[in-house]
């Protein structure tokens, strides 16, 4: 298990969750401006399918519990024709709200878009949204780091610059997808869920 000094729960977790379907996942840290093009991966402190999350708020991303038929069919949607949604944090959201976003391309690499709620302590985390990309089923499931590539040392805190913020924006030129947070906060109408507004657009 790599070596590292992790607790059993770890352990087991992530190997059960390759029995589900579950691929590795890595936060990855793009070495060009080009958040998809070449760069590192490294672990992850939040998802138990990257070597280093621990604890049970380590949820596995929303596109893996979809491979994992985790969600319910009413919790996600196919995006890829574009337009605007509404997600809810997909580790303690109600059932039946939809939680992640799937964006198909024009080849095999997908996109899912996704939030996280439990990690109060890494506020860009915990106020942002992830997307992640996977080439195909079986490839590591990356998220996209937040407008930040490697000029120099790994920043302390390595989770704190993957998600997106409001406002801020992702384009994929060669594969013409373009994916925009509009806007996070609660429902009070849905009891106070946390929710994202989220654009897709194709072009």
């Amino acid at each position: 298990f790599y070596g590292l000094p992790l607790g059993f729960d770890w352990q087991m977790n992530h190997e059960l969750g390759h029995t589900y379907m579950m691929s590795h996942v890595w936060q990855w840290r793009a070495s060009t401006p080009d958040l998809v093009g070449p760069g590192i991966a490294n672990g992850m402190l939040y998802d138990y399918m990257g070597h280093l999350g621990v604890g049970n708020r380590s949820h596995p991303s929303a596109g893996q519990k979809f491979w994992s038929y985790w969600l319910d069919d009413s919790e996600w949607i196919d995006a890829t024709a574009g337009g605007t949604f509404r997600i809810v944090a997909h580790e303690n959201g109600p059932i039946g709200f939809v939680k992640a976003l799937r964006i198909e391309t024009i080849d095999t690499r997908e996109y899912w878009v996704d939030m996280r709620r439990l990690w109060d302590e890494v506020p860009l985390l915990h106020n942002g949204v992830q997307i992640h990309y996977q080439d195909t089923p079986e490839d590591p499931m990356q998220p996209l780091p937040n407008n930040w590539y490697v000029v120099g040392p790994f920043p302390t805190i390595l989770d704190s610059q993957t998600p997106f913020q409001v406002g801020q924006v992702f384009t994929d030129t060669a594969r013409g997808v373009r994916i925009t947070v509009d806007a996070i906060g609660t429902d009070p109408l849905a009891g106070n869920v946390p929710f994202a507004d989220i654009t897709v657009e194709r072009f």
